[in-house]
């Protein structure tokens, strides 16, 4: 009889669903449940389980549960550090790879490499070799020119590129003394050899008009200009989507009030909503997307060259599109009074606000109104009364109560928020910043981050119940390790999590994160959490979103700037055209799928790490100008060297260094995130406000020391000698925090203390301690108004980000 039981259990399902259980791991009994297999036939279970651990599809761990295998190899991006070892960012998210210099190979600072993982550290990263190069560097640097003379040194604005380069060949017009170059590296060479670059071109001299732009596009390889040709095929295209549509059956929805609601710069209208109330108590909720799948083919030349960007970049005041102006700006945007075709979603919620039922439809609309989310936040919040906002006012109202009971579920079955303000930079006609302002959420951008969310778990739980292929959007739980690691790090603030096996829920993190809201060190804890998440990512294989506690989620409502959209659009236009096709995907679709997911994932990273970078270098332009002022800010970072600070008005973040403390003895205690001085009441702890005077900026290696209001400075560093011993430490006098930017000297390169904006030289204890305590920040998980940026790269989607005020990311 157990044999015939064991011959009925499906070892593929049990895979599956350990795979999706949370950390990927699970016992006996949970699986059993999960399974639906009495627990009479759990010997036939266990055997099933042997067999996997067997085969190699699960491993066994202590107290009787099995798990999902790690991967043995990854692919990802390398960052390579000047001291030769260097760190992999994995494609499909994740911790960081170290890898030593002794398995770097023949890798260089940028190459996407395959990585034979080694074993897992107690903190939870891992170290590995580089197996080969998948994708090799473009050998390109982007860097200050320093001339003297003949004599040319490039000196890298990253220091992960290497000490300064000695410029080859002749010089470009305009590469004078002071101006940032892109330049081609040489070969490889001996580490004790200066390796040379070509300089390519001259971006221009710091400070100037369009620079920081110009800089951030050519580092991240991001194209400016739309090719020509592809603008062609675009506008053929788009002639003969129209005559086709002229003839083509779709539902009219032109005599429903439908809105776009967006921000004040938007040009590019993706999305619009509109709301019908059916009596005791249900709603109607219409969600309209522009039909970009109509009027970019397949396979044709613009459709290729929107799958290469992958993604919109947002700069402050400027967009590189991944479709051309005349479909993004124009005729596929969801402009008021043009008729436009979209697909819709169309949903009915009862008065508890649960989905009743869903469907799908090509149709027109014609916008009532263009809304932006201010005017709809006043209105909602009866702060004014918009005259656009006036005749809307009955259907603004019934979308604020539906997305209220939306919102409301989201977050009871345990749905993150991080709900902090972001920066907006302020620019004036010439382009510089000429202000920094939080960019506040209110209800208007609430109401439709739930709209979106809904109209995408609509789409995704479709196509799963269908079995159709479908490009979804995932968030695996976090690693365990990390989450021990988190307990650790909040326990000295006196926060704490369960600790049931390792495994923490989405309403664990949910109710820690409500419970840091509005306290000092509330910054602080989201980001732990954040840095502790698994980065969100595209995937062929259905899978739930941690972050967003769904079971099933893609993205479906921005076709107009996310490639995946685009794609998803396709294939359900296809499962609604032939529902009752073959379920499933065959092997070439689901691996072609797969490229297209993990090169959508990859680009996004780059469009968001471009983001940041572009948005620090113009708060840092603009706080270079207040240098001297004094600012009220807050702790953000303890460290053994200092404080990290950042300014409540501006957001810039810099360093208070330790000897600009007031005189004194400091000691780190890491366990409470503080720093303690030797005299009575000298204490420093995170989240602490903290007046500060901005002391230096430098914006073009983005670096800012501050020291605390009216301190003459003096403090010693107390960190553990050998055999237990103490010893202070203390900057000698003249020395600068930042170091000095090596320049050229009758034909050698002579180097001040530290290298150019990156502090003491390298290995000393206080680099040390910046590495560990100051790991980059990661992601933002890419989505929008559903699932807006995280300040890690690839977190977890954080529900309602704006992008800068121009467009939301969902």
């Amino acid at each position: 009889m157990q044999k015939k039981t064991a011959s009925k259990i499906d070892k593929e399902r049990l895979v599956a669903l350990v795979r999706e259980a949370k950390g990927q791991s699970a016992s006996v009994r949970e699986i059993a449940r999960l399974a639906g297999i009495p627990m009479t036939a759990e010997p036939a279970l266990r055997r099933s389980l042997r067999e996997l651990i067997r085969s190699g599809d699960l491993v066994g761990l202590p107290r009787g549960r099995y798990a999902f295998p790690r991967r043995t190899e990854v692919t990802g991006r390398l960052t390579l550090h000047p001291d030769g070892y260097g760190f992999v960012r994995p494609d499909e998210g994740g911790v960081d790879v170290f890898v030593p210099r002794r398995f770097m190979g023949d890798a260089r600072h940028g190459g996407r490499v395959l990585i034979r993982l080694g074993p897992e550290r107690t903190d939870g990263r891992r170290s590995g070799s580089i197996a080969r190069v998948v994708e090799p560097a473009g050998g390109r640097v982007t860097g200050l020119l320093r001339r003297s003379g003949e004599e040319a040194l490039i000196v890298p604005l990253e220091r992960s590129a290497g000490p300064p380069l000695r410029a080859a060949g002749s010089l470009p017009e305009g590469a004078r003394d002071g101006v940032l170059v892109v330049c081609s590296l040489g070969p490889r060479q001996a580490r004790s050899t200066a390796v040379e670059a070509v300089v390519l071109r001259v971006i221009g001299r710091p400070g100037e008009a369009g620079v920081d732009e110009v800089l951030v596009a050519e580092k991240y390889d991001l194209p400016r200009d739309y090719p020509e040709s592809a603008e062609r095929d675009a506008q053929r295209h788009a002639e003969a989507a129209f005559r086709r549509l002229a003839v083509e059956t779709r539902e009219d929805f032109r005599e429903w009030t439908t809105v776009t609601i967006d921000g004040e710069t938007a040009r590019d209208f993706d999305d619009a909503v509109s709301i019908k109330p059916l009596g005791a108590g249900k709603m109607r909720l219409a969600i309209h997307i522009a039909d970009v799948a109509s009027f970019v083919p397949e396979g044709s030349e613009v459709d290729q060259e929107a799958a290469r960007r992958a993604t919109s970049v947002y700069f402050p005041g400027a967009v590189i599109p991944m479709l051309p102006p005349l479909l993004s700006d124009d005729l596929c945007s969801l402009v008021a009074g043009k008729d436009r075709p979209v697909q819709c979603v169309i949903m009915e919620f009862d008065r508890a606000g649960r989905r009743i039922a869903v469907r799908f439809s090509d149709g027109w609309i014609r916008s009532r109104a263009r809304l932006t989310y201010t005017e709809v936040g006043q209105f909602l919040s009866g702060a004014g009364e918009p005259a656009a906002c006036r005749p809307l006012g009955d259907d603004l109202r019934a979308m604020a109560a539906l997305a209220g009971l939306l919102r409301r579920r989201r977050l009871a079955r345990g749905s993150l928020d991080f709900d902090l303000p972001e920066p907006e930079v302020l620019l004036d006609i010439d382009g510089a910043t000429r202000g920094v302002v939080a960019e506040e959420r209110n209800d208007a951008h609430r109401m439709i981050e739930e709209f979106m969310l809904a109209a995408n778990e609509a789409v995704a739980e479709t196509m799963d119940q269908a079995r159709r292929p479908c490009l979804y959007r995932i968030h695996e739980p976090p690693d365990p390790l990390k989450m021990g690691a988190l307990r650790e790090a909040i326990a000295g603030l006196g926060y704490e999590l369960p600790d049931i096996s390792g495994a923490v829920s989405p309403a664990d993190l949910s109710a820690l994160v409500e419970q840091a809201r509005g306290r000092p060190e509330e910054r602080f804890v989201h980001t732990l959490v954040l840095r502790s998440l698994m980065q969100a990512r595209y995937s062929e294989l259905p899978g739930e979103h941690f972050g967003l506690a769904a079971e099933r989620y893609t993205h479906f409502t921005s076709p107009i700037r996310r490639y995946p959209d685009l794609i998803v659009h396709r294939l359900l236009r296809a499962h609604r055209r032939k529902p009752a096709a073959q379920p499933d995907s065959d092997e070439n679709e689901l691996e072609s799928l797969g490229e297209i997911a993990r090169h959508c994932s990859r680009m996004e990273r780059e469009a968001e790490a471009a983001e940041r970078e572009i948005l620090e270098r113009k708060i840092l332009g603009f706080l270079q100008t207040r240098v001297g002022e004094r600012h009220q800010g807050f702790i953000t970072g303890v460290a053994p060297f200092g404080l990290f600070v950042q300014l409540a008005a501006v957001f810039a973040e810099g360093l208070v260094p330790i000897e600009a403390l007031p005189p004194g003895v400091w000691r780190h205690d890491p366990g409470a995130h503080r720093l303690i001085g030797s005299r009575p009441g000298q204490v420093f702890r995170l989240g602490d406000r903290l007046e500060v005077d901005v002391v230096r900026v430098d914006p073009v290696f983005r670096r800012v020391e501050f020291a605390p209001a009216g301190s003459p400075g003096g403090g010693i560093a107390v960190m553990a000698g050998r055999r237990g011993r103490e010893r202070g430490r203390v900057r000698p006098a003249g020395v600068a925090v930042f170091g000095e930017v090596p320049v050229v000297s009758g034909g050698r390169v002579r180097r001040g203390r530290g290298r150019p904006g990156k502090g003491p030289a390298k290995g000393g204890p206080r680099q040390r301690a910046v590495k560990q305590a100051r790991q980059p920040e990661r992601s933002r998980s890419g989505a929008g108004r559903e699932g807006g940026g995280s300040e890690r790269q690839g977190a977890a989607e954080r529900p309602g980000r704006a992008r800068r005020g121009k467009r939301k990311r969902r």
